[in-house]
């Protein structure tokens, strides 16, 4: 469906060395939208699946962040990082001879680090990285970490759904993974490498999916327009109530209005809409006669 109004979501193909939030800007000025959001970064060096909500549809942006991901990553093999990726500083590196020493005598010529990534499917436990968004006092990690400053471990549950090798080779070590929500990545290859006592961070990140949104559906920020941006209810197919001018009235006032059809929506949310099937709330139905609004749209 086109979208007709200046609302909805764009699926974005990020590209690495820029950051999300550049990324956002640079859409906004080019569609001259007033109001875009994002619903989960990406690292800068990292590309990918950004979903970027427009106008009404930055009400929505949290229901995004509960949904699974998946990525291809590529291993840095003999190079660990602060941060597990190519954007920190290294705290250690290895010699070509111990790189293709540990490869072909105690990793069986990659057969270890590949065990090691199919039971990635087990670890359910993941520790915070340092360098991260996460906050302690209001400060980030990152800075905390930059400061010389200890930052308390932060425990987070995590599923790996399913792992898998895309190429088994010193130079291009990459698999596939699909994640729970919160999961990072670069974590990952922090603690392979502690795990297998050599250095290891990541290369190269590219985030494949978002939920059932895919890259490949995907389009560069200089390649979009607005007939590219999917409508809310085409990602949120809620049920819809049309109303009247009287009724629209109320609803602008958040005023509650009757007769309007409750009583044939199942429990759960629904819209509410104009003659023209512009949204102009969302809202949740308890019980057969309970319901409230969620967000009245101005």
């Amino acid at each position: 469906m086109m979208n007709k109004t200046k609302d909805g979501f764009f699926l974005v193909h990020k590209e690495a060395g820029i950051t999300s939030s550049q990324l956002v800007q640079k859409l906004r000025k080019q569609l001259n939208i007033p109001k875009l959001g994002h619903t989960g970064t990406l690292d800068r060096f990292a590309e990918g699946l950004l979903i970027l909500p427009a106008g009404r549809a930055t009400f929505f942006s949290q229901d995004f962040l509960k949904l699974s991901k998946s990525y291809t990553a590529t291993l840095e093999i003999g190079k660990a990082t602060l941060s597990g990726d190519p954007e920190s500083e290294i705290l250690d590196q290895a010699s070509a001879f111990e790189i293709a020493n540990i490869w072909q005598n105690e990793w069986k010529n990659g057969q270890v680090l590949i065990e090691q990534i199919e039971n990635l499917v087990q670890w359910k436990i993941q520790d915070a990285p340092k360098i991260s968004a996460l906050k302690h006092h209001g400060m980030r990690y990152s800075e905390l970490t930059r400061q010389g400053q200890e930052t308390p471990q932060k425990k987070r549950e995590i599923q790996v759904f399913s792992s898998k090798i895309i190429s088994n080779s010193l130079e291009d070590f990459s698999f596939e993974v699909h994640v729970s929500s919160g999961t990072y990545i670069r974590q990952i290859a922090i603690d392979l490498s502690q795990i297998l006592r050599f250095p290891l961070s990541l290369k190269r990140l590219i985030r494949n999916s978002v939920g059932k949104y895919l890259l490949i559906n995907g389009k560069y920020a200089e390649e979009l327009n607005w007939s590219d941006a999917l409508g809310i209810q085409d990602c949120f197919p809620y049920p819809d109530c049309i109303l009247d001018e009287v009724d629209e009235n109320s609803v602008f006032h958040g005023r509650k209005i009757q007769g309007f059809g409750l009583e044939n929506l199942e429990i759960g949310k629904f819209y509410l809409v104009n003659q023209e099937k512009e949204i102009l709330a969302i809202c949740e139905k308890f019980s057969e006669s309970e319901w409230k609004y969620l967000k009245v749209f101005h």
